[in-house]
């Protein structure tokens, strides 16, 4: 806030984080007559009809906004800024993350930032969670516009889902010829249809955003689905504490922005994992739902995990607008069997965001039991 006129006139310099669009046309204004060459001077305004900024006084502010994002800033930080988008789907294709490179030691901060719901009659708001992953030394060189795997990089942390305009969070990089480079995977779901969805929306834009004390390299690369699974179980086990129902099957139920089931099957024997969440209130299914006749939504799921492999069992994102959501879980998990089980079916060809994958470094274990088999 900058004051002038003796402190009876009170500014504030604003930003429209994505550079366009909406812009204030009132007292102070870029064009407005309320400006002279002494209040530009009393509060060293040298930026007046710079793209996305902007300034208004306090009473307009409080007339007209509702709430305001503050993000960090930092004098003399350098900054990067670049487009990404989820896509429309669930499994399908490649998804965003972006690679952060620094030739000296020194703290980040990263953000996902999106246009607010009032912005266009269609947009709504996402869940946005983040997970960043260490790149091992010499690692980054290698990593062209595709990335396939994330078997040799490791988590750093994990930012809960929210359905929330912006996401902030901080990571120190190291010198990449020292110590390695940093990828940053955005995490939502909230609008994302279901496979069997014939309904498919369109792809929800956000913009990326770096700002470290020296400039570094961020690239936009571009995961497979497998790796982006790979970054969601991560986070998963990150944010959830584990349910031991066998001594060699865990079960993690993240319930951030809702709910995302993990279980992990490290016997040497088919696990059939049989859940339900019933009583569902605004929220995005990624398997789908099935509506009664009094249009009650439930979703009742029916898999088989062979031996030592994981599987996502779903993710129940929670719509946006401030919506309350709802619902409730419960689940079995049994030993034996074998082939593989599906309902409802996997997404064809591939599902590779609910198909079993390979527990990779996992040693057998016993399959004794140490519990009940129910979840909730």
């Amino acid at each position: 806030m900058a004051t002038a006129r003796q402190g009876s006139l009170r500014l504030l310099k604003l930003r429209n984080p994505w550079g366009t669009g909406r812009k204030w046309n009132g007292a102070f204004s870029d064009g407005s007559e309320s400006w002279t060459e002494e209040i530009k001077r009393e509060i060293a305004c040298t930026d007046l009809g710079a793209e996305g900024v902007f300034w208004m006084r306090l009473e307009d502010i409080r007339r007209h906004f509702t709430s305001i994002t503050i993000c960090p800033y930092r004098d003399g930080w350098a900054e990067t800024r670049l487009a990404g988008c989820f896509p429309a789907r669930m499994v399908d294709g490649f998804q965003q993350a972006y690679l952060l490179e620094s030739e000296t030691a020194c703290d980040a901060l990263v953000s996902l930032m999106q246009q607010e719901e009032r912005a266009s009659r269609t947009m709504m708001t996402a869940d946005f969670g983040l997970a960043l992953f260490k790149i091992p030394r010499g690692r980054a060189a290698g990593i062209g516009r595709d990335l396939a795997t994330l078997k040799d990089l490791s988590l750093m942390t994990t930012v809960k889902r929210k359905v929330q305009d912006t996401l902030v969070t901080d990571c120190f990089l190291g010198a990449t010829s020292r110590e390695g480079a940093v990828l940053a995977v955005p995490l939502s779901f909230n609008q994302r249809s279901p496979p069997m969805d014939p309904g498919a929306g369109s792809d929800k834009e956000f913009t990326f955003a770096c700002f470290s004390p020296h400039p570094m390299v961020v690239r936009s690369i571009r995961l497979s689905a497998d790796a982006h699974r790979d970054a969601l179980a991560a986070h998963i086990r990150h944010v959830a504490t584990p349910n031991r129902l066998f001594a060699s099957v865990k079960v993690y139920q993240a319930t951030d922005a809702g709910l995302a089931v993990l279980v992990e099957n490290a016997s040497m024997e088919f696990v059939l994992i049989e859940s339900r969440l019933e009583n569902i209130i605004n929220m995005t299914v990624s398997r789908g739902v099935e509506a009664n006749a009094q249009g009650e939504l439930s979703l009742h799921t029916h898999d088989s995990i062979p031996p030592m492999h994981a599987m996502v069992i779903f993710v129940a994102a929670a719509m946006p607008s401030g919506h309350n959501y709802r619902f409730n879980s419960t689940g079995t998990i049994n030993r034996g069997g074998a082939g593989d089980i599906h309902l409802p079916p996997l997404a064809e060809p591939t599902d590779a965001m609910h198909a079993p994958f390979f527990l990779e470094g996992a040693s057998p274990q016993a399959a004794g039991r140490s519990s009940g088999p129910r979840f909730s």
